[in-house]
């Protein structure tokens, strides 16, 4: 088991009166070397789950004392913000659905990358060289040397989105985060990218956590699937049985707006 969820509430204190449940105690497991999807609408609380793990949330909102986080065993809710930040990135990494807001738009593709790696590791630079070029090559880059010179804004969406998992990738963590990857893409760009990371997960064999909108996405890639409503999982299970025996009326409705079952 690589992560375990326990009881998790994350709510945001809005004032007195006004307490936003945003995450409202889940619990779930994903195993070495499986793909969770966590499937819901936008406000489900899929994407302060992946915050949540990651300990990104900030005030006003908070995670319950009675939560319990788990990676590889240890209670990530116990470390302080140095540990976390030797967890984030080298050991889980999270991709978010906007690679053009979370890349830095005055630096260049090289620079980004080799902060992350300067960042976890002493490496001289011809290492680090290699690593970026071997990188984007996994990537499906032809020329790496010419995207490692570029900057975000010249670069195409899927080619960002691409930059966005090498970078998660550098430092071989054992659980990537996926949060909507593919939902500004196009059909075409959008398949490529997932056939990528089902080629990425069998040769560095890590975990994901897979969070999307679309469940016709998961049966592409998913072993397992949990649905997420109003802070609340309200069904979990096999890929197979989610999209041909769903037991809720929600997970009804999102089979049918994905056109599939």
């Amino acid at each position: 088991m690589i992560l375990q969820v326990k009881n998790l509430k994350t709510y945001f204190l809005l004032n007195k009166e006004n307490t936003v449940k945003a995450v409202d105690g889940i619990n779930f497991l994903i195993e070495d070397e499986e793909t969770v999807g966590l499937l819901g609408e936008s406000g489900s609380g899929k994407t302060v789950t992946a915050l949540s793990i990651m300990r990104l949330i900030s005030h006003p909102g908070e995670i319950g004392k009675d939560s319990s986080i788990k990676f590889k065993g240890k209670e990530m809710l116990f470390l302080d913000e140095f540990q976390m930040q030797n967890i984030r990135g080298k050991e889980i990494s999270l991709v978010f659905q906007d690679p053009l807001s979370s890349l830095n738009p005055v630096l260049s593709i090289r620079y980004q990358m080799q902060e992350v790696i300067s960042s976890h590791l002493k490496v001289g630079k011809t290492l680090v060289a290699n690593i970026l070029r071997n990188t984007l090559h996994k990537l499906d880059f032809e020329y790496p040397d010419n995207i490692l010179n570029s900057y975000p804004h010249k670069l195409s969406g899927g080619q960002r989105q691409r930059i966005a998992i090498a970078i998660s990738l550098l430092l071989n963590p054992k659980l990537l985060i996926l949060d909507e990857p593919t939902t500004s893409l196009d059909v075409t760009v959008a398949a490529r990218i997932l056939n990528l990371i089902k080629k990425l997960k069998k040769e560095f064999k890590f975990s994901i956590l897979f969070i999307t909108h679309d469940l016709a996405i998961l049966k592409e890639i998913a072993d397992r699937i949990i649905i997420m409503k109003d802070g609340k999982i309200i069904e979990e299970g096999s890929c197979k049985n989610i999209i041909s025996n769903p037991t809720s009326d929600y997970t009804k409705e999102l089979l049918a707006a994905s056109f599939i079952g």
